[in-house]
């Protein structure tokens, strides 16, 4: 048995799906270690579009090699309080979704998690890295996506890699940043591993 989690992202090509796919990993690599203690996998399939992670999630069956399905997702919109089910159901429409699926958010983008670890990124970036742009907030998901990816910019626009490219970059810092530095700044990405690792422990 095993975890499958249908992510939103990686663009429209097999080739950037796949860097996502990597990248989240190595970030979820905690909950891949536990797994293997026991014997099982973590499988993360880069969906693309939100509107196909949804579908492929809603697909899912189970079988011999992977019993329980993950949907990951961004929020997009600051989520008040409402349990990830209820908020994507209503704004997205996500009718067959319900209370016992296994839901989760990044709030509100997932560029949110890369700016959790400013020392990462300032270290991937490397010369003229203004780490100053980034948000100071202690709970980032209280910032606006706007904000989030303005400051990431300024931040980076003169790099030697240049200005923060969601498909060139994103997977790449995946790797790099420390889990433990999101779930203290991002509440949903500490909601996300509290709850898989209680899943593991199950198994």
């Amino acid at each position: 048995m095993g975890l499958t989690v249908y992510m939103e992202g990686g663009g429209n090509n097999k080739s950037s799906k796949n860097k996502l796919r990597i990248g989240m990993t190595e970030f979820l690599v905690v909950l891949k270690d536990e797994l293997i203690k026991k014997g099982y996998n973590l499988k993360i399939v880069a969906c693309g579009p939100r509107n196909k992670a949804y579908k492929l999630f809603v697909s899912f069956k189970p079988d011999s090699k992977y019993s329980i399905a993950i949907l990951l997702v961004d929020s997009e919109e600051q989520v008040n309080g409402k349990p990830p089910f209820e908020y994507l159901k209503r704004r997205d429409r996500w009718e067959k979704l319900n209370e016992k699926d296994k839901v989760h958010l990044m709030v509100r983008t997932m560029e949110t998690w890369l700016i959790s670890d400013p020392q990462a990124l300032e270290k991937y970036y490397g010369h003229n890295f203004h780490r100053k742009s980034l948000s100071n907030h202690q709970n980032l998901e209280e910032v606006s996506k706007e904000t989030i990816y303005k400051s990431l910019t300024k931040a980076t626009e003169n790099t030697s890699k240049g200005e923060y490219h969601k498909i060139d970059h994103a997977s790449e810092l995946l790797k790099v940043i420390d889990s433990g530095k999101v779930r203290e700044r991002c509440p949903h990405c500490d909601l996300l591993f509290t709850d898989l690792l209680t899943e593991i422990n199950k198994l």
